[in-house]
């Protein structure tokens, strides 16, 4: 899907985003402006005749509406894009004939832009007319009043303001006071009709089925004072409908309603498992009425907002396979989806959200939690573009609400992961603007900053009051550091710095700030992060140190940052460095376990065999002779060993570890390995090394007349001045003098 560029605009003072994707599948859209939402068809075919006499094209569309039954939405006009649709809107507003509006893309089924929409459609009525002419008297009429139910309302949410009501169809009663009882429920007059349905009952000449009737009213009036906010009324309506079910016990028709209504009293008064148990009872005993279907769906839906969210699946998917284009079909789809998202089910909840918006692309009457789980879902699936609409309508949509800071901050970097860098940036200086004190405004800050480190050089508005965030990032990071002295943000604001000046090749004052981090926060759940930090940036500083012989300030390094992180593979280089300054410093277990823990994760055979000699090196420093001796014996058989420049140095060690046990026959056979021709012709050091030992030990040995051989021709060989001669004459001088006053040192 093709990355489409985003346009926002700020309206009135509102956020009002409109982040769509240009996509190809929408070339065809049709928007319109939608004015307002009316329970009864009626209402609505007034409004569209009033916008049709004011010259306005105009017509009603019915919708399903997630728990509130059918509404009838009153749309003005059809465009073939939002820019024409909001010009539209806006003159609406400023004539004062709506006082609030949307802009909505029109289902699929009505989205064709005919020749008629160049006059009036009025899809109500079917009818086609001219547009008549506007005179100064019909709007000024239209000042006086906004259409009905949107003045200082906004037309989605008045859908959501109460629950439907079915049409109450009845045969005559005969009594005057039980029809004047049933009209002024019909009138929504709810609390008249409570007090002429009791007066009705109290009559000694009610008849038992009729008085049965009244009972049933009387809770459905408790029932829907309740639904206007009324706790006292909801209590009062669960006793009514218990009492009724108990006065007229199952099997029932009329029973079923009463279900129902009592386990949505339940639903409202948040008594989940009353509310559940008889929606169950509903669904089993009364299976074939017609309120089966939506009993099980609340069920399903129940199961989710108690976050039982498997079992929310299950009602679910057995409402849509009993009523696939039922009235609750599409939330069923969503909630589906969210649940599967909740429980970190990727893949199955990817498919449910498609195919959920396949079908209902518009999220109008989707809770914003799932609309938010949408978006951040999508964002998790690298659809950026499709995370993007989804917060956008968000942020259209609840525009008021508490979490908008939290989704423009996902929508940002939505915009961010999409390469969209203007776009974001304009976003965070909203944030940083409009909530200056808040932590996503200072999240918006080192946002930007990270973009000036990782983008820099994106043409932006330069309108923006925030753009220097973004141009100077360090000063971002500085800036939130001095009104943020110590606490979690100060802690996140030096990292990023160290972060920023790392990726800005400035290694040195990065390892220092990390050090400060790691100094500064030495508990903090970011410090292994900031040695991992600290560990890229420093490895530079180790070579520069190791080359000084500065072996403590390598020291320093790797226990700061490297003893506390795993190894890698392509370490080496560092790694023997380190090993050798510990060994140095008098740290050879150290040096040992850095090694032991490279060996573990080294691939380079060449390299692995190096290291091996390194511990074995290492063991006999510690005079651990036998353990070096077994390493050594591991080393000497691997295969990449044997034309390997390390076989002499192997016997070297090995004849070395061979003397210090007084093994020495052991030792002349591997100093004999070294000396022998053609082994050690590149390194004649070597060969002088290995003969000066074959002589000591023909000495301990009691051989001295080999041994004064020996001596002799290493003399030879080095020459009457070279550095050998004068090993073996110190030596032998110095053996004459322990021989002649050892035995009195002794005493």
């Amino acid at each position: 899907m093709n990355l489409g560029k985003k346009y926002f605009f700020i309206f009135l003072g509102l956020i009002v985003l409109v982040g769509v994707s240009v996509k190809a599948s929408d070339a065809s859209a049709v928007y319109s402006v939608h004015c307002a939402s009316y329970k009864m068809a009626e209402n609505a075919h007034d409004d569209v005749q009033k916008l049709l006499s004011l010259g306005y094209p105009a017509f009603y569309l019915a919708v399903e509406i997630k728990g509130k039954g059918k509404w009838y939405r009153v749309y003005a006009g059809k465009f073939d894009n939002k820019k024409k649709a909001t010009l539209l809107a806006q003159t609406l507003m400023t004539n004062k004939i709506v006082s609030d509006y949307l802009i909505f893309k029109l289902p699929a089924e009505n989205s064709v832009l005919t020749k008629q929409d160049k006059t009036v459609l009025t899809v109500a009525t079917g009818k086609k007319k001219k547009s008549p002419a506007v005179s100064t008297k019909d709007v000024e009429k239209s000042k006086q009043k906004p259409l009905d139910l949107i003045e200082g309302k906004h037309p989605a949410k008045n859908e959501r303001a109460q629950t439907a009501i079915k049409e109450i169809d009845e045969p005559s009663s005969g009594s005057p006071i039980y029809d004047q009882a049933l009209g002024e429920m019909k009138q929504k007059d709810y609390a008249k009709a409570l007090t002429t349905f009791k007066e009705f009952v109290a009559r000694e000449d009610t008849k038992n089925d009729w008085g049965e009737r009244a009972l049933r009213h009387m809770a459905d009036c408790h029932y829907y004072l309740g639904e206007k906010g009324s706790k006292e009324h909801l209590l009062i309506a669960v006793e009514f409908y218990k009492n009724t079910l108990q006065s007229f016990p199952d099997p029932r028709k009329e029973n079923a309603s009463t279900y129902y209504r009592l386990a949505r009293t339940y639903d409202y008064l948040k008594f989940y498992p009353e509310s559940l148990r008889n929606y169950e009872y509903l669904v089993s005993k009364y299976s074939n009425s017609s309120y089966a279907s939506e009993a099980l769906f609340r069920i399903g839906e129940l199961y989710y907002s108690t976050g039982k969210y498997n079992q929310a699946i299950e009602k679910l998917v057995a409402y849509l396979i009993k009523n696939r284009g039922g009235d609750y079909a599409k939330q069923a789809f969503y909630l589906i989806a969210d649940c599967y998202y909740k429980t970190k089910q990727s893949a199955n909840a990817e498919i449910w959200f498609r195919d959920a918006q396949k079908k209902w692309s518009d999220l109008a009457d989707i809770p914003k939690e799932i609309v938010m789980d949408l978006g951040v879902h999508k964002y998790s699936l690298c659809r950026y573009d499709e995370a993007i609409d989804a917060f956008s309508f968000y942020v259209n949509m609840f525009s008021q609400d508490e979490k908008l800071k939290e989704v423009l901050l996902l929508l940002a970097n939505s915009y961010k992961a999409a390469d969209q860098i203007p776009s974001a940036l304009t976003i965070l200086n909203l944030i940083i603007d409009k909530y200056p004190e808040s932590k996503e405004a200072t999240e918006s800050i080192m946002l930007m900053a990270s973009l000036g480190v990782e983008k820099p050089g994106v043409k932006v508005i330069l309108s923006l009051n925030n753009v220097n965030f973004y141009k100077q990032p360090l000063d971002a990071y500085d800036a939130i550091l001095r009104k943020n002295t110590k606490g979690e943000i100060a802690e996140l604001a030096t990292l990023r710095k160290a972060d920023a000046l790392q990726k800005m090749n400035r290694n040195k004052k990065a390892a220092d700030v990390y050090l400060e981090f790691l100094r500064t926060y030495p508990s903090s759940k970011m410090a292994d992060e900031a040695r991992l930090g600290f560990k890229t940036a420093s490895a530079g500083l180790i070579d520069d140190y190791f080359d000084k012989k500065d072996y403590l300030a390598v020291a320093y390094i790797y226990f700061q940052a490297y003893k506390p992180i795993l190894i890698k593979n392509d370490e080496y280089k560092q790694v023997s460095k380190i090993a050798l300054s510990l060994r140095e410093l008098g740290l050879t277990e150290d040096s040992l376990n850095l090694l032991r823990d490279y060996k573990k994760v080294g691939k380079d055979e060449q390299i692995l065999n190096r290291v091996m000699l390194d511990i074995a090196e290492g063991q006999m420093t510690q005079a651990k002779y036998d353990e070096a001796e077994k390493t050594l014996e591991e080393l000497s058989i691997r295969p990449s060993v044997k034309d390997s420049g390390l076989i002499m140095a192997i016997k070297k060690n090995q004849a070395a570890i061979s003397y210090k046990k007084g093994v020495h026959d052991n030792a002349m056979v591997n100093y004999d390995a070294v000396v022998r021709p053609g082994q050690n012709s590149n390194d004649p050091e070597l060969k002088f090394w290995s003969q000066f030992y074959t002589a000591k030990s023909y000495l301990k040995m009691e051989k001295n007349a080999d041994a004064q051989k020996t001596f002799a021709e290493i003399k030879t060989q080095s020459g009457p001045d070279g550095f050998w001669t004068k090993v073996v004459d110190y030596y032998v001088d110095d053996q004459k003098w322990w021989d002649k006053y050892g035995e009195r040192l002794k005493k």
